[in-house]
């Protein structure tokens, strides 16, 4: 009978065997990380953060485009008056105002030069109406635009007589409204 009793007894102590069953009972987290990382995770979420913010605040500018011709300014015969007319597309011109920076680049310098819009034409334009009044060519003006006329004050007009430049190309932008940086992204 004893040795009946000695193999039903465990090979395991008792209190091998108790704390097993206990760490059975325990939930176990499984560690993804090392505690010396938080400080890093802490610091990655603040920079999210901060990037967020500064994201919600930073306004950008929209831009409209057109093209934009030097011709006499209407309704005199001075030699030395000339402006900018610009061509926009049609649904900007409730967006344009007069005293509204312009700015014009040519093919020939990458530095756009600021102008400043004087006039613009209440309604829109016809592609007939703006060869006939501003005398540009029909090519430049394919489809109803906007007209806008901007002072014409360039740097290198100081030398040239102001002839030299009529029927001179450039390239123009306004600025007509801004939004949130973050409105960029999905």
């Amino acid at each position: 009978m004893e040795e009946w009793e000695n193999r039903k007894r465990s090979i395991f102590r008792a209190e091998a065997v108790q704390h097993y069953v206990q760490s059975q009972q325990e939930s176990v987290i499984p560690k993804f990380v090392s505690p010396y990382a938080f400080p890093y995770f802490w610091m990655l979420i603040c920079l999210l953060i901060t990037t967020l913010c500064l994201m919600w605040l930073v306004r950008i500018p929209i831009f409209v485009s057109g093209q934009a011709v030097i011709v006499e300014a209407p309704g005199t015969s001075l030699p030395e008056s000339a402006v900018l007319v610009i061509f926009f597309p049609p649904q900007y011109l409730t967006q344009l105002q007069e005293g509204q920076a312009v700015y014009i680049q040519s093919a020939l310098n990458d530095v756009p030069i600021q102008q400043t819009i004087i006039a613009i034409s209440p309604d829109v334009v016809s592609p007939t109406v703006a060869t006939a009044v501003y005398g540009v060519d029909a090519e430049l003006v394919a489809g109803p635009t906007a007209v806008a006329l901007a002072d014409f004050n360039l740097p290198e007009q100081s030398s040239y007589p102001t002839d030299t430049f009529l029927g001179s190309r450039y390239f123009a932008q306004v600025e007509v409204d801004s939004r949130r940086l973050i409105s960029l992204f999905p």
